[in-house]
């Protein structure tokens, strides 16, 4: 069972000239490189000892949880590509 709720996601950021040390709020975004997002479920709906555990989500729960997160995205001209659950970002 999938919920909103307890749907989330870890971001790991790949920088294009090293680290994002000491650069400025605007310098930024021109270093970023692409984002890989990995979704992430608590488990509601899961039996009473697994539930708020957060654990990487399953096939059905990603796809479902990384779609949302693609729809979400395009008005931000985001480009998304999810495969074998889990999406990497383009700015």
């Amino acid at each position: 069972m999938s919920s909103h709720l307890s749907d989330s996601t870890i971001a790991v950021i790949a920088w294009t000239n090293g680290s994002s040390d000491r650069i400025g709020a605007l310098q930024w975004f021109e270093m970023l490189g692409e984002v890989t997002i990995h979704p992430v479920s608590l488990g509601l709906g899961e039996k009473r000892h697994r539930r708020g555990r957060p654990r990487l989500a399953s096939r059905q729960e990603a796809d479902s949880i990384l779609n949302t997160y693609a729809t979400l995205s395009e008005r931000y001209l985001t480009r998304m590509t999810i495969q074998q659950g889990i999406a990497t970002g383009l700015l």
